[in-house]
């Protein structure tokens, strides 16, 4: 060991296979605490460094401009600049059809009542609670309008369209569809099975049952421009918004026809606000469908009213 106004340093030394001794090539430097104070107050805490040192003696530093560095006004400048997000900055990066329709239609409640304008956020609905969801298994409790939409939906989609379609037989497919968990006895109990089998008693619903092929509850997703379709204001003309929906019913006739319906379980069912509630769901649908099939044109599209059994052509 030697020690000195540095410090210790301490030294190791080897010895080989032959019995050789020797100092090894390294040192490891041990610097106390009366060290370091020691050579603090030899040259201060800023000697070195201008800035610190100004900050240290509370006065103001001069900055000079280099080719390395902008001058402060420019730093400042670049600091305060905004910038221009072109309209993207409002953006969502994901909308459904439903919020699509939400957000840009007038849209009403069960009773008629105009509950969003337009251009307003969309309405938000929550699932029941557990001890809710436990009134409808034993059908003590009532549906709200979002929910029984629900449950109609599901309904159509899960209708046996071989078997008996009165409402006896809807009736008793039902049931068969609460002993199979796909419906809880309460939704069940609400549904009206006239109602559905007044459907499949309508043209449209004959004309479904004769297709050549059905698709029920068919879910999509696409990328929209954003400018076309639903923010004309903003400048960026390539902005995307993702898009997805489910359409409820699409058939392919016989004679190749494309054939869209969607159901509705308003209780307004005036076909001009019925139609200018629906349109812009039934255009996004419609394109959907071409993107998904190779250019394939819908030939006609229906909205199905489950309240009281109204087809609405659009």
């Amino acid at each position: 060991n030697a020690a000195d106004d540095e410090g210790i340093t301490l030294y190791d030394s080897f010895e080989n296979e032959k019995g050789e001794t020797g100092s090894a090539d390294w040192s490891i430097k041990v610097l106390t605490r009366s060290c370091l104070l020691a050579k603090e107050e030899q040259t201060g805490p800023a000697a070195s460094n201008k800035v610190l040192k100004a900050v240290a003696d509370n006065e103001a530093l001069e900055v000079e401009a280099s080719p390395e560095t902008e001058s402060a006004e420019q730093l400042i400048a670049d600091l305060a600049e905004k910038y221009d997000y072109q309209g993207r900055d409002i953006l969502p990066s994901k909308l459904s059809v439903s919020e699509i329709k939400q957000r840009f239609m007038l849209d009403e409640s069960d009773d008629g009542e105009l509950i969003t304008q337009r251009g307003q956020q969309h309405q938000v609905t929550f699932d029941a609670p557990e001890f809710i969801k436990k009134d409808f298994s034993e059908g003590t409790a009532v549906l709200a309008g979002a929910e029984y939409g629900t449950v109609m939906h599901s309904v159509m989609q899960h209708v046996d369209l071989s078997g008996e379609l009165s409402a006896d037989g809807i009736q008793n497919q039902l049931e068969g569809m609460v002993h199979r968990g796909i419906l809880l006895k309460g939704h069940a109990e609400a549904v009206k099975a006239e109602a559905v089998a007044a459907f499949f008693e309508s043209e449209i619903g004959r004309r479904l049952l004769a297709a050549e092929k059905i698709w029920r509850e068919l879910p999509f997703s696409r990328l929209m421009k954003a400018k076309e379709r639903l923010y004309p204001d903003i400048d960026d003309e390539s902005a995307s918004i993702f898009s997805q929906g489910v359409i409820d019913l699409l058939f392919r006739e016989k004679d190749g026809s494309l054939i869209l319906v969607d159901y509705k379980t308003d209780k307004d069912t005036d076909e001009a606000r019925v139609k200018d509630r629906y349109s812009i769901q039934l255009e996004l649908y419609t394109e959907a469908i071409a993107a998904a099939m190779n250019g394939a044109q819908v030939a006609e599209r229906y909205l199905y009213m489950l309240h009281d059994g109204k087809v609405i052509r659009c």
